[in-house]
């Protein structure tokens, strides 16, 4: 890596802190900065997660559930912040989104180990994926909050917000599979004839990105709702975490 790229990186990652001072504060786009940074030690990352005695396919689904988990950490901050009445989360209070959300997170990375098997992807590759998954998708699945309405919307009348929030998603959604994907990266990626690495891949993981979210999205929340782990909703500045 030149060092000019080196510069760019750190000074982008840095970007994302000036969020923090916006009123509200809005510290999603921290995911990036994480991203940015596990980017930068990534040699001495990809080294201590390979010593981890655990197949591939687990450590990569450890991983997106992790960096999960922070984004929703971190979206479940900037809701409570701005003391959001209809926070676009997955649930009000933060442990009950935190359980809900390893539902998501656990579809991604299991439709990211099927696609993996027959297509090539870097990291870069992937990032872009999920990017455009965070566009299309972006409001827990309820059509009433998708943004790419918006978008489509404001794409003439402006333009500006349009491009802003479209790039937005972009980057919260391809640094959160990004920081999941590029401490495996090594283990998964290589130029294996048989994995076909045609254009197709890039809406085949969109969609099963989407698909595998949605199944166990499902799954996970019928299981912990008939434990009784998931409470009533409630204002989250009232009710921060259960």
């Amino acid at each position: 890596m030149s060092r000019k790229v080196k510069i760019f990186l750190i000074l982008s990652g840095l970007i994302p802190l000036l969020s923090l001072f916006s009123s509200p504060p809005d510290p999603i786009l921290l995911i990036y900065s994480f991203f940015v940074f596990a980017f930068l030690f990534r040699h001495r990352l990809v080294k201590f997660v390979k010593r981890i005695p655990l197949r591939s396919s687990v450590k990569f689904t450890l991983l997106v559930i992790a960096a999960g988990l922070i984004a929703e950490c971190l979206a479940w901050l900037g809701n409570y912040l701005s003391r959001s009445e209809n926070p676009a989360l997955l649930h009000p209070q933060l442990i009950p989104d935190l359980i809900l959300g390893i539902g998501v997170y656990l579809g991604y990375a299991v439709a990211w180990i099927i696609i993996l098997r027959y297509y090539r992807f870097s990291l870069l590759s992937v990032f872009i994926s999920a990017g455009f998954l965070g566009i299309l998708i972006e409001g827990n699945f309820d059509m009433s909050y998708w943004p790419l309405i918006s978008i489509i919307k404001n794409l003439i009348a402006d333009p500006v917000t349009s491009i802003s929030m479209s790039a937005y998603l972009f980057i919260v959604y391809g640094s959160l599979m990004g920081l999941g994907y590029l401490l495996v990266e090594e283990e998964f990626y290589d130029n294996d004839s048989k994995k076909s690495n045609r254009w197709i891949k890039y809406p085949i993981a969109i969609v099963s990105m989407f698909v595998g979210a949605w199944i166990f999205s499902i799954v996970v929340g019928l299981i912990v709702k008939s434990l009784g782990l998931i409470p009533e909703p409630k204002p989250i500045w009232e009710h921060p975490f259960f």
